[in-house]
């Protein structure tokens, strides 16, 4: 039997659902699936998604931004929405015990990347990849792809593209005698201007303003970073036998770069310690950093009069460039069908609403994350309330595909801890490197 990951929080409550579904599995005289479940027969699998229903139940990390879509859903076709909202981790926690118990009760499970690979490898998703309607599947923004696919197959659908562009504070660069309305362009550029931007404004002796704002004080948050210069530079994680390739040259290289940021003394201080892109969009919007590779929103919390120190000041540009190169990581998410779901038919009735012209009306502008379908990239309506879609779109044309595999949370654990004492300048970044090879490979093992 494939060995999983324990949940962190929940090792013993697993070790003990597993080996109790084990023992039941063994009695059971129907095939079995590699999860352990007993396989449905043809019969069973066709009704699931000839069976309607009048409520669909979701797991879900967050709800403020779908409500005007599932109210718009629910007018339009009558399908309620049991709404059922936990924090990711917790969420992740549950599901996995559920889905390993046998008693998955939910249709729809919000999801990333990294779940989206765990689940499906093990046959807990649905495969809808012949069912979604051909003119989405055309239309969709790659940077939104990876929230629900697992090697090239989709088991749900992304409900906004989540794609990182520079942001930058034109009065910061007018102070510094850089031009407010030519962000750099290449990461030589960037260096320079991170330079440049960092600097005492006030004469009392201190560095006040700082050239750049990071998140690396999560593995989540961390991960998106690295994983930006690592593609940068033409880097992988892993290649496609889940051989480690992190730690290459162009892997030394990427950490390289962000460790000559931190040498520089360039880098705001918070960077460390912010979780993800929501706090370092709040360090960003007090005026004291020049730049801030981060999210959408960004543009909201920066015009924001209440909270905000730059309205009016902020700037956007494409990633800076190396040697050529584009490269964009994604945060994009979106909802997964369970294979438990008996009423899949009508999940994928509210996955197709919430990727239609309509929907993603409702939901882009509620999560101010742009569209995922790339026709709207040109809408009035889209752009009253985003004026930076342009610099999306040119953006998505650098898109690189996000690390995801069923051992994509212990490996980044295992990684980012070392990225960080490097950055910290505890350890070379060539031995922080190849200390997180091997506690991959290890982990590796662990799914083979």
């Amino acid at each position: 039997m494939v060995k999983r990951r324990v949940i962190r929080g929940a090792a013993l409550v697993m070790a003990i659902l597993l080996c109790t579904f084990v023992l039941m599995s063994c009695t059971q005289k129907e095939t079995t699936q590699q999860t352990g479940q007993t396989q449905p027969t043809q019969a069973e699998k066709d009704k699931t998604w000839e069976t309607k229903t009048d409520t669909l139940r979701v797991a879900t990390v967050s709800v403020g931004s779908q409500l005007p879509a599932n109210e718009a859903f629910t007018k339009a076709t009558g399908v309620k929405l049991e709404w059922v909202e936990m924090g990711q981790d917790d969420l992740h926690t549950k599901m996995a015990t559920a889905f390993a118990a046998g008693n998955m009760d939910y249709d729809l499970i919000w999801s990333y990347a990294a779940n989206t690979a765990e689940w499906a490898s093990v046959g807990y998703l649905e495969d809808i990849t012949d069912k979604i309607d051909k003119a989405i599947m055309e239309d969709l923004n790659p940077g939104s792809f990876d929230a629900t696919v697992y090697k090239g197959r989709f088991y749900g659908l992304p409900r906004f593209t989540s794609v990182n562009i520079l942001w930058y504070n034109k009065a910061i660069f007018r102070e510094a005698n850089l031009d407010p309305e030519s962000p750099p362009k290449t990461w030589e550029e960037f260096v320079d201007a991170a330079k440049k931007t960092t600097y005492d404004s006030d004469s009392d002796g201190k560095i006040d303003k700082y050239g750049v704002v990071f998140s690396f004080g999560t593995p989540y948050g961390a991960t998106i970073q690295w994983e930006l210069l690592l593609y940068l530079n033409g880097g992988k994680m892993f290649d496609e036998n889940d051989n480690v390739t992190f730690n290459d040259e162009k892997g030394v290289a990427a950490l390289k770069m962000l460790r000559e940021l931190f040498d520089l003394g360039v880098v705001e201080p918070s960077s460390l310690s912010n979780p993800g892109g929501w706090d370092q969009s709040q360090v960003f919007i007090q005026g004291n950093t020049a730049m801030s590779i981060c999210w959408s929103n960004t543009y909201k919390f920066a015009n924001d009069p209440k909270t905000s120190n730059i309205v009016g000041e902020l700037g956007w540009a494409t990633i800076p460039q190396l040697n050529g190169r584009m490269a964009a990581v994604s945060g994009s998410e979106g909802y997964v069908i369970t294979k438990a779901s008996k009423y899949k038919d009508t999940a994928l009735d509210y996955l197709e609403f919430i990727t239609e012209e309509e929907g993603q009306l409702l939901v882009s502008k509620a999560s101010m994350f742009p569209p995922v379908r790339l026709s709207m990239y040109e809408s009035d309506a889209v752009y009253d309330y985003m004026p930076a879609i342009g610099a999306f779109k040119e953006q998505a044309k650098g898109y690189s595909d996000r690390f995801s595999a069923p051992y994509g949370l212990e490996v980044t654990d295992a990684l980012m801890a070392e990225v960080v004492n490097c950055l910290k300048g505890n350890i070379e970044p060539q031995d922080a490197l190849n200390n997180a090879a091997a506690k991959a490979k290890e982990i590796v093992k662990d799914f083979k």
